[in-house]
Formats: structure tokens, C-alpha cells, sequence
């Protein structure tokens, strides 16, 4: 079983996983476990990642049409047909961006920048009507700790999506002061400013 079938990876040695933590999905990035040997572990703490995939879209798809937004017939439809290459929430966007009505039914303007923010703005905030996320779908945050800490790897986390939510501050230091991280990816404001705030030691790095 190769890992790409499970999981995804972003280079040799270096895999990212999506875990669930505060009723959110957290990412980090794992370095130095080998891959050839994490893929069967993986394999049980994970759903394949497409069909995660498909159930938030879906999610997403349907909340929309329950709040009244305009999309395009049979447009979510012809994503699902082809089997998605790329998130659905991106999919999406494209097509509420050909309504303007549809800035009534999502008025943080924020999620109306690219998919990503959609999503973290509306599918991975609990404080938005719009939240679908699963703890089904993604393993515990310890359990990915620990999985690529037991292979001998270093984990570091990523905290740019708490950025959009309220108590995103809160969850970063739950997860500094509970967890065993190695160090921070990302150089925004919000890690940057955040980590600064705190006096934090932790590297700021897109290559650790």
C-alpha cells in the first residue's frame, strides 16, 4: 500500500496530516518518519482522504442551498461525477462568485478570498452555521503526534486557519502547551505576531 493512496505527502520525507482538535481540523507536518513504513499505521488512523473530501463539499453544498444561495444546477454535481482533483470548497466558490445575492448568505468577506479561506472560515469554525466537520473523518491530534513521533520523526504545526476564528489564539496555546511540537510553519502575521506576544522559541520556517 503506498502512502499517497492513504494520505498525501508534500515531498520526500515530509508529510502533511490533517487531525482533529477543539471541534476543528489542525494540520502539522511530519519530518524524518519514513514513509514506506508510516503508511500502514496511517492507513488505520484515516477514512481515504477523497471521501473526506466529498463529505465536506457535500456539507458545504447543502448548507448553502438550506441558507438560500444561489449555484448553478447541476454544477456541485459535475464535480462529484469527476471525482474531484482539487477541494471541492474551491469548486464552489467559483460558482457563488457568479451571484452577488450570494454575499447576503455569507457576509464574512474573508471567505470570499479563495477556497481555503472559505473553508476555514465557514466548514472548520464551529462558530459558523456553516461548520461540517467530522471527528470521524480525522484522527486526534495526539494520535498524529504521536504516529510520526514513534517513527522517529519531528512534527511541526501549522497554524495559519486559527487566524480565522475567534478563539483561535486560545487553541494555539492549548496546543504549544499540551502537545509535543518541535516547532511553527508559517511566517503570517497571526503565527508571527502570536508567538511573539507569548515569547515563544519556536522557528519560523516553510523548510524545517
Amino acid at each position: 500500500m503506498k502512502i499517497d493512496e492513504i494520505y498525501f505527502r508534500t515531498g520526500k520525507d515530509k508529510l502533511v496530516l490533517k487531525c482533529f482538535y477543539a471541534d476543528r481540523m489542525v494540520e502539522i507536518v511530519g519530518y524524518g518518519a519514513p514513509l514506506d513504513k508510516i503508511a500502514e499505521p496511517l492507513s488505520k488512523l484515516y477514512l481515504n482522504n477523497q471521501s473526506t473530501l466529498i463529505a465536506e463539499a457535500t456539507h458545504l453544498y447543502n448548507k448553502l442551498k438550506e441558507h438560500g444561495a444561489k449555484l448553478t444546477d447541476g454544477y456541485f454535481e459535475k464535480w462529484l461525477t469527476d471525482r474531484p482533483t482539487y477541494y471541492g470548497g474551491c469548486y464552489l466558490l467559483d460558482d457563488l462568485k457568479k451571484y452577488p445575492e450570494n454575499k447576503k448568505i455569507i457576509t464574512n468577506e474573508t471567505s470570499w478570498e479563495n477556497g481555503i479561506t472559505l473553508y476555514h472560515t465557514q466548514v472548520n469554525n464551529p462558530a459558523s452555521k456553516f461548520y461540517g466537520i467530522s471527528p470521524n473523518s480525522y484522527p486526534p491530534l495526539e494520535a498524529g503526534i504521536q504516529l510520526i513521533k514513534s517513527h522517529g520523526g519531528k512534527v511541526y504545526y501549522i497554524p495559519h486557519a486559527l487566524k480565522f476564528h475567534n478563539d483561535g489564539k486560545m487553541i494555539f496555546e492549548d496546543i504549544i502547551k499540551n502537545f509535543d511540537i518541535n516547532g511553527i510553519i508559517g511566517n503570517d502575521d497571526f503565527t508571527k505576531n502570536f508567538t511573539k506576544e507569548h515569547g515563544l522559541e519556536i522557528k519560523h520556517t516553510e523548510n524545517p
